[in-house]
């Protein structure tokens, strides 16, 4: 049977220190005059590397919540067709629920190989620093007293045929925090309950099932690795 180390990653976790592909929101006040009301969030997005698709969960505190969520002005994406002219693609946005959402470019993009127009792969972000991803209206409680919101963030992109374009490693994980404050007040982080974990040994399966339940967001790394996350509790199987 082998052996497996998971950790527990705590909320606040950085990300990859090779190449940071996330998303994130900058850290901002709530003006008295907006308590009670919805204001406009947006999401915007940083790359080292090439993007074509990510998974986000952005978790809101208590006062917070998203009431409306779509397409930002950086999902559409300028690329080469396939006669050589420039096109523009707006990317999909799948609606998991309240703060989950999913995107993958499966439309391929073209470049010149040898005077020929050559599809190198899906279209894709390519490194630099994009305003907004996703736009968002969000409902302020009239007696919201400031919190954090958790962006994470799983990137993926598929191969590239360009030598100059490098794809986002696979099964990176980044969680970016942005402290919401309002007029007047601070912000006192939340804390609690250390989580509690259990594992189930199956030898007849030659299964180890660890689960991670407690308050907030969990996750659990194997090995330095990111395998399982959950609002309240994480689980992962492993042979």
């Amino acid at each position: 049977m082998k052996k497996f180390l998971f950790t527990l990653a705590a909320l606040f976790m950085a990300g990859s220190a090779m190449a940071d592909n996330y998303m994130y929101i900058p850290d901002f006040e709530v003006a008295q005059s907006q308590l009670g009301t919805t204001i406009t969030v947006a999401v915007p997005a940083h790359y080292d590397n090439a993007v074509s698709a990510w998974e986000v969960w952005i978790n809101m505190p208590e006062g917070l919540t998203i009431s409306y969520a779509e397409q930002g002005a950086d999902m559409t994406i300028e690329y080469t067709k396939a006669n050589g002219r420039t096109g523009n693609l707006t990317a999909p946005f799948y609606f998991q629920e309240a703060g989950h959402y999913i995107t993958a470019v499966a439309d391929p993009g073209y470049y010149q190989v040898d005077g020929a127009w050559v599809s190198y792969g899906a279209v894709k972000w390519l490194p630099g620093d994009y305003e907004e991803m996703i736009y968002m209206e969000v409902d302020v409680a009239a007696d919201f007293k400031g919190g954090e919101i958790v962006v994470i963030t799983e990137p993926a992109c598929g191969e590239d045929a360009r030598e100059d374009v490098e794809p986002c490693p696979k099964g990176t994980h980044f969680e970016k925090v942005c402290t919401v404050t309002v007029e007047g007040g601070t912000v006192e982080p939340e804390v609690t309950e250390k989580p509690v974990i259990t594992y189930v040994d199956d030898p007849e399966a030659q299964t180890v099932t660890v689960t991670a339940t407690g308050a907030g967001h969990i996750c659990l790394y194997c090995d330095d690795t990111h395998v399982s996350a959950g609002v309240g509790t994480a689980e992962r199987v492993s042979p």
